[in-house]
């Protein structure tokens, strides 16, 4: 059987939510969320998923769930 996305998300649920509460309990100002995107892109990389800083803006990201779905 093949594994699908809900299927690796659930594996990994309790560690997003560990996460999001370690994002939460460290805020930082709207536009000036630096440390935030560092984070967010270190997850990303362990995850192997592929994103791309949008360019001339200074904290934009975009990632893609599609490769979740491999």
């Amino acid at each position: 059987m093949t594994e699908t996305a809900l299927d690796k998300t659930t594996k990994i649920e309790p560690e997003l939510i560990a996460f999001r509460r370690l994002l939460h309990s460290e805020p930082e100002l709207s536009e000036q969320e630096f440390k935030t995107q560092e984070k967010i892109i270190a997850k990303l990389e362990e995850y192997g998923i592929p994103y791309q800083k949008e360019s001339g803006k200074r904290n934009d990201l975009c990632a893609s769930r599609r490769s979740l779905q491999t």
